[in-house]
């Protein structure tokens, strides 16, 4: 574990051109480099990101060039593991074991996965009995992941989840719909009483 990983992930994910091309430089691109950012041509906010990332990566001598592709084509590409350069793909973060299923291959592939110490991590975390313990091992894998930077995370847009005041135990879906919602389901259960109170 890192010590100061928290200063760290944030240094890599704040936009500091200077710095930007100082790694550039270390890394062996004193000139930059081109690469490709794929997205998903039906979706607008993709290529609304995609224009922004280019404007701001031209800025440190990276060029992007943006390839919008149909879902059902990038989806394989994804999953083939093929796909050149960069490549736009929503996912909805629910909890921290989230990005530790897309690394996996989990959840339609894999996007991420680059080798140890991280299949190390993702193992221990998935195989760990102590629930206290895998809670720990999966909060460390997603911030070496976030320091790895196999993913770039974007933000997410806001969703406003409405739902009747009477239905206890639930706090919005997220991503429910070709997921399996019974273990969801069963936790939630009707206040008659204040359904009554409120007149219905």
């Amino acid at each position: 574990m890192l010590a100061n990983e928290s200063s760290q992930i944030q240094a890599l994910f704040n936009f500091n051109p200077t710095q930007a091309k100082q790694l550039l430089t270390t890394a062996g691109y004193p000139q930059g480099f081109t690469t490709t950012l794929t997205i998903d041509s039906s979706i607008a906010i993709e290529a609304d990101d995609a224009q922004i990332i280019a404007s701001d990566w031209a800025q440190i001598g990276v060029t992007v060039q943006i390839s919008a592709m149909n879902r059902v084509a990038l989806v394989a590409q994804k999953n083939s593991a093929t796909f050149p350069g960069l490549l736009a793909y929503p996912i909805a973060t629910a909890n921290a074991f989230t990005p530790l299923q897309w690394y996996q291959g989990i959840e339609q592939g894999n996007t991420y996965k680059t080798g140890e110490p991280l299949d190390v991590e993702a193992t221990a975390a998935l195989t760990e009995p102590d629930q206290t313990k895998s809670d720990a091992d999966v909060t460390q894998f997603c911030k070496d992941a976030l320091l790895d930077c196999g993913m770039l995370p974007m933000t997410n847009p806001y969703v406003l989840n409405c739902y009747w005041p009477w239905l206890e135990n639930y706090y919005g879906e997220v991503d429910a719909a070709y997921q399996s919602q019974i273990p969801m389901i069963r936790e939630l259960w009707i206040n008659q009483a204040l359904k009554t109170s409120l007149g219905h």
